[in-house]
């Protein structure tokens, strides 16, 4: 772990669970480097994620690849058994419909077909975050249309990207890809968990609605899809204790407790904006954890786009942010001043 962070009881111990997954997928990619078709370390990549959120989620809830079967009697037209990659059910409540054998041995990698009332989440799993991968997460994830009705009613689906490679920092269109006009029903974004530039950076996609008067988010500059964490510009104060954050940055104030004082994190943001939505590609050190809390509230029916907070506050990390003099800052508004409450100081 990184020697410039932090967090709560046990957020080391919690974190190696996306490094283990890693550490997976990256030893499948060397193993498969001289093979014609290289499609081993994704499905490692699959594999992985499923054993972690089978060990990670509650009990109530289960993990699976397979499919998700509607009531056929109230649909009119064809339906096409369509595989995917993760499903998460409720294991209390739902009936397995029939088990498929899969080459990936474990119990989670065992094809289960599971009716679509008991399906809580879906989530596709792609090795590498780009264009042609977001347009297929969306594609894959419409399939679920047909079938919307059949849903729970916080029914959440999202992506998985286990790594942004150098070749792919600059292209917009991975982001835009994910912006179409009609979103898969219940899509709220996903988790990029990796980039070489800074491996301590996870990415988190989420979503929300333009304001009527949306002038602001239209000139939003073009940006790269990551900017490397060390070159984060925000700085804490001495001795004002205030947190100054350059332009193209922010940072992300968490108190765990009340009276306990702000912690913080650093963020880089690439943003794709359409008409009545802005999708976001947040970098941060604490990305992995948030997406893991958010995953469990939505289930419980918790929006966090909304604002709500869930009951879960573990494993969180956080920055040791870099100080500087107050008097080192120029007073030309190229910084945002972040001020804190006096009872409030980490």
């Amino acid at each position: 772990m990184s020697d410039k962070t932090y967090g709560m009881v046990g957020w080391e111990e919690f974190s190696t669970n996306r490094l283990e997954i890693l550490q997976k997928f990256n030893q499948a990619k060397i193993k498969g480097r001289s093979k014609k078709v290289k499609v081993e370390h994704g499905n490692v990549a699959e594999a992985s994620i499923r054993e972690w959120l089978e060990s990670y989620l509650p009990k109530k809830y289960s993990v699976t690849s397979g499919y998700i079967i509607p009531d056929f009697v109230e649909i009119n037209d064809p339906y096409n058994l369509g595989h995917f990659d993760v499903i998460i059910y409720d294991s209390f409540e739902s009936p397995i419909l029939w088990v498929d054998e899969n080459s990936d041995k474990s119990d989670q990698g065992k094809s289960r077909a599971i009716p679509a009332q008991y399906v809580i989440c879906v989530l596709e799993i792609k090795s590498s975050f780009k264009p042609n991968t977001s347009k297929d997460v969306i594609d894959k994830l419409h399939e679920l249309t047909p079938m919307k009705k059949f849903l729970p009613k916080n029914f959440s689906c999202g992506a998985i990207f286990i790594e942004l490679d150098e070749n792919n920092i600059n292209k917009a269109a991975s982001l835009e890809k994910l912006n179409v006009d009609t979103l898969p029903h219940g899509f709220f974004g996903g988790l990029v968990m990796y980039s070489k530039i800074d491996p301590d950076l996870i990415g988190y996609i989420s979503y929300y609605d333009n304001p009527k008067d949306s002038s602001d988010v239209e000139n939003m500059p073009k940006k790269p899809l990551i900017i490397a964490g060390k070159r984060m510009d925000v700085f804490q104060g001495t001795p004002s204790d205030s947190i100054y954050v350059g332009k193209g940055f922010s940072v992300k104030a968490t108190a765990p407790n009340r009276g306990s004082g702000y912690h913080f994190n650093k963020t880089y943001s690439a943003y794709s904006v359409s008409n009545t939505r802005t999708i976001s590609l947040q970098w941060s050190t604490d990305s992995f954890v948030t997406f893991a809390i958010d995953l469990i509230g939505r289930f419980e029916g918790i929006n966090p786009m909304s604002g709500q907070s869930s009951k879960y506050i573990f494993g969180q990390v956080f920055d040791r942010i870099p100080k500087k003099k107050d008097s080192d800052f120029p007073e030309d508004g190229s910084y945002l001043v972040v001020k804190q409450p006096d009872d409030m100081k980490a």
